[in-house]
């Protein structure tokens, strides 16, 4: 059996009230599963980037539940204070811009969360330079952001 990377239940996000109630998501249930290759495809303004927001622990649901993993982090309420915490451990996100820090490296930038994390900075380096060839993008580890074209920017992102 596989084991789930996300699984929502019944999650539903609202804006507003009363007459100016904006129903963005009622009830969607589904699982992704470890190594699973979803994609997720609606038509501008059907609440796909809301969706992303809430598994991401950005965006607080009006109810339903998120596991990430194996922990659920919420039902009808954050279970823990700490969502940047679980963003920085169990989820990453990678946005059309990709919002690498100009001043750092391609080594520096990829191994930044994990230092941030408490990985020690040989291990994160290790790591990453695994993830820079897995991308086909381990020559660049020591150019600058502005050295690369769009792709590999995406890329180290």
């Amino acid at each position: 059996m596989a084991e789930q990377a996300i699984k929502v239940e019944n999650l539903v996000k609202h804006f507003g009230k009363d007459d100016n109630l904006v129903r963005v998501i009622e009830g969607a249930d589904f699982q992704v599963d470890k190594g699973e290759l979803v994609a997720l495809i609606a038509p501008s303004g059907a609440g796909k980037t809301t969706l992303l927001m809430m598994i991401g622990c950005v965006e607080e649901p009006t109810s339903g539940t998120i596991w990430l993993g194996d922990e659920k982090v919420y039902d009808n309420k954050w279970l823990t204070k700490e969502q940047r915490k679980i963003r920085r451990e169990k989820i990453g996100f990678i946005f059309q811009a990709h919002y690498l820090i100009p001043f750092l490296n391609v080594i520096e930038n990829v191994t930044l969360v994990p230092q941030t994390n408490g990985v020690p900075a040989k291990e994160a380096e290790k790591f990453a330079m695994e993830l820079l060839e897995y991308f086909d993008i381990a020559d660049k580890a020591h150019n600058m952001s502005s050295e690369l074209s769009g792709w590999q920017n995406q890329r180290v992102a």
